[in-house]
């Protein structure tokens, strides 16, 4: 094994060792203890993270060729403006009431008498567009053109749909209220194309003109590709619109039987490369209330068609190549982490592989559905003239499933994007300093959704009140969903005391004081001492990491960090690499080129055979224990030298710290003299012990003496 140690110094050891004042210190030096546990540690954390860096980095190469691809299908701005653009000219616009003389738009709509004015005065007259700003007039191309660039592809048209009368469950059967209001229409839903729907003949007043239920199929074998109701289609003369609109108003086309009324119409913007179906929809409820939604999509007239979509095509294709990368990664792991454990779905054992997981499966229906969208045979289906663009079958052009294919298309693509945002916060651990934000979420996560349980409970509570208070009166607590909404609304403080006072003076502050108190003053905030709660442990153990022996890694800046992790990823094309950004400095201040010593991977696997029982060894003998673990003790195969083994240790600031060397030492001197204290102790105990027994026997000898004297002096007299 050759690593080319090029910032090895051979007389580094002897050098410091005659600038050494202490014999101990200079016999430390030479014999090169090494810290075996932080060298160890330090090449797997440093292993870790730089495979996780070096995802990290891919995945946000992925990520911004998704995201550029993503915003050049969407066509946002061109979108947007185009949209925008119909809603100033026809919902902003003002007409006269000719009752009231008061000045109204479309969004002020309440009676027939609304919409008819509306359908009339402003529809009907900005919709045919006969002349120039100067008075002349515009044929040919430029007929029938809105806001100079969008030319209307075939006329427009007016859709109705009807609800079935007597058919409400609401409906009173008692004969007095049937004689009284004979009629009860019921409930349609999903742009009354479900319920009591009412699909049979109408008549005009006078009973002349008949009104049919038609099917428009645009063929493509989908619920959205037929159009239902009652349909009159409107050509390009205006003054035949005009007595058209003006017949149908006399005949009441529009009456108590219509659930659902739309105006729409189709324009092409060649600047955009954009169809634009423009609609204006009206919910007639069956209580009174008249809706008015302004409603507009988009499709590009052609998946690649012009320089801007090849461009396109290519950050699609770097997209799905990455996204595939990840792929095959991903279900290698799984299956080796399966055949290590025996469980199939033991590699998604934690957040961050869940959350792969999910990715991958989310990214897979974004794939099939992109590939429907673009393989929809709509665009091929369009006739397309001087005067008009229609489909086959001469109607107005129909991309509505198509349209519908877009929507979730892109509801999926946001979903993807948020799980992407998780697993870049995942990501950021590769560094202790902009981990924070990720460690917190991981530290009070269990916290906030056990919480989450009785927050929740307490938002549908006072949810349920405000519906039962406020419903009747506000619109916004009438329904369940908008009341749940409403309800949040308020405990982040978009809510006024005052509308609910307006509405109900007795209510509103039975609701609105224990509301505050109980979710704002008390809830609200235990929310934010949960989340402080893990922030302050992710910042206790940021602070134990930095004051640990792997103090250097946890405090390395990030970009530094960013930088290295770039410069592994160039390792390919390393001949094209400056000299300069080769070249790494290590902390004795000497450089090394990156590309011509072992990375971290291959250091890992040559250290993580061996089986130590201490932290500390002597450099001879960690060399050896080297050597034996990579089976190459054998003089027959080539042994990791000195010198390589020496680089390693100081790559990764490994020997042991004299600091450290000098307070161990001092340990082993304490503990051998309180050994030798023991022992002398234990001597003297002896020796006592041995005095006291000496003794006893002597008391016991004199005692015998005396006793002896005793006897002979009483023989004797």
């Amino acid at each position: 094994m050759s690593l080319e140690p090029a910032t090895w110094n051979e007389g580094f050891v002897e050098d410091v060792v005659e600038q050494s004042p202490d014999d101990e210190r200079k016999n430390r030096i030479i014999d090169r203890r090494v810290d075996s546990e932080r060298l160890i540690t330090f090449v797997k954390v440093k292993t870790e993270r730089s495979e996780r860096g070096r995802q990290f980095v891919l995945f946000l190469f992925f990520i911004s060729f998704y995201i550029g691809a993503i915003i050049m299908q969407s066509n946002p701005y061109n979108t947007q403006s185009m949209i925008q653009g119909f809603k100033d000219h026809f919902v902003e616009a003002t007409y006269r009431d000719v009752y009231t003389f008061e000045l109204k738009k479309f969004e002020d709509t309440v009676t027939l008498d609304d919409l008819w004015m509306w359908i009339q005065q402003i529809f009907a007259e900005r919709i045919y567009v006969e002349n120039y700003y100067n008075g002349d007039p515009l044929n040919g191309t430029a007929a029938n053109t809105l806001l100079m660039h969008n030319r209307i592809t075939k006329g427009f048209r007016m859709t109705q749909r009807r609800v079935l009368n007597g058919s409400n469950v609401f409906c009173i059967e008692r004969e007095e209220f049937e004689l009284f209001a004979p009629n009860c229409y019921g409930r349609t839903f999903v742009d009354s194309r479900l319920g009591d729907v009412d699909e049979a003949p109408f008549y005009s007043p006078d009973g002349k003109i008949r009104y049919d239920y038609e099917e428009i199929d645009a063929g493509f074998g989908t619920w959205y590709d037929i159009d239902v109701g009652y349909f009159q289609v409107f050509g390009f003369n205006r003054e035949v619109a005009l007595e058209r609109l003006k017949s149908l108003r006399t005949n009441a086309w529009i009456n108590e039987g219509t659930a659902w009324l739309r105006l729409d119409f189709v324009t092409f913007n060649a600047n955009t490369g954009l169809f634009a179906h423009v609609k204006f929809v009206f919910d007639l409820k069956n209580t009174g209330e008249i809706e008015s939604h302004f409603q507009a999509e988009t499709l590009s007239a052609e998946a690649y068609g012009s320089t801007k979509d090849i461009a396109r095509a290519a950050l699609e294709l770097m997209a799905t190549c990455l996204w595939f990368y990840f792929l095959v990664k991903m279900v290698i792991n799984a299956i080796q982490a399966a055949r290590r454990t025996g469980k199939v779905m033991a590699h998604f054992n934690s957040f961050d592989t869940v959350a792969e997981l999910l990715q991958a499966l989310v990214f897979l229906v974004i794939f099939v559905l992109w590939m429907i969208i673009v393989n929809y045979p709509v665009r091929d289906e369009f006739v397309i003239t001087q005067d008009e663009i229609s489909d086959e079958s001469g109607n107005q052009p129909n991309f509505a499933s198509l349209a519908y294919h877009y929507h979730n298309y892109y509801i999926f693509n946001a979903c993807n994007i948020h799980l992407a945002l998780m697993r870049i916060l995942s990501y950021m651990r590769i560094n202790p300093n902009i981990s924070q934000l990720t460690e917190t979420f991981a530290n009070s996560r269990k916290n906030i959704a056990q919480f989450g349980i009785v927050l929740l409970l307490l938002i549908l509570c006072f949810q349920l009140m405000a519906h039962l208070m406020f419903g009747s009166s506000l619109k916004e607590f009438a329904s369940f969903d908008d009341g749940f909404v409403a309800t949040v609304q308020i405990m982040l403080g978009a809510g006024s005391y005052y509308d609910l006072s307006q509405a109900d003076k007795v209510a509103a502050p039975l609701f609105y004081y224990p509301f505050v108190f109980i979710m704002i003053l008390i809830v609200f905030n235990m929310t934010i001492a949960i989340i402080m709660d893990g922030y302050d442990i992710a910042q206790e153990e940021r602070r134990n990491a930095q004051e640990s022996q792997m103090q250097d890694l946890n405090n390395k800046n990030v970009f530094v960090q960013f930088g290295s992790g770039l410069m592994r990823i160039l390792a390919p094309i390393k001949g094209c690499v400056p000299k300069r950004l080769r070249m790494k400095k290590m902390e004795s201040g000497e450089e090394y080129d990156r590309y011509k010593v072992l990375d971290k991977r291959q250091t890992l696997s040559l250290l993580e055979p061996l089986s130590l029982k201490t932290r500390y060894h002597d450099f001879t003998d960690f060399h050896e224990a080297v050597n034996r673990a990579a089976g190459k003790e054998d003089e027959d195969h080539e042994r990791i030298s000195r010198e390589d083994l020496i680089f390693i240790i100081d790559r990764y600031q490994a020997w042991e710290n004299l600091d450290a060397y000098d307070a161990e030492r001092e340990e082993e001197k304490r503990m051998k003299a309180v050994l030798e204290t023991t022992a002398s102790l234990e001597k003297l105990h002896g020796k006592v012990a041995t005095m006291l027994r000496n003794q006893q026997q002597m008391n016991i000898k004199v005692d015998m003496i005396m006793r002896s004297l005793v006897v002979t002096e009483r023989e004797r007299c």
